[in-house]
């Protein structure tokens, strides 16, 4: 019997350790999103200049 005991105690702080570690996880803010080479998004503003000016 106190085999048993010991297998589901031993399973119970298995699920709790688990459990704490998924939580803390969803606490961590997100990755931030990769940004584009400055030469991309210089390209893309000149862009949108001249087609502000044909307009």
């Amino acid at each position: 019997m106190s085999q048993l005991y010991f297998s589901f105690s031993r399973l119970f702080y298995w699920f709790l350790a688990a459990f704490l570690v998924l939580s803390l996880a969803g606490c961590l803010p997100p990755r931030p999103q990769p940004r584009p080479p400055a030469d991309v998004l210089a390209a893309k503003a000149l862009k949108k200049q001249n087609e502000k000016l044909k307009l």
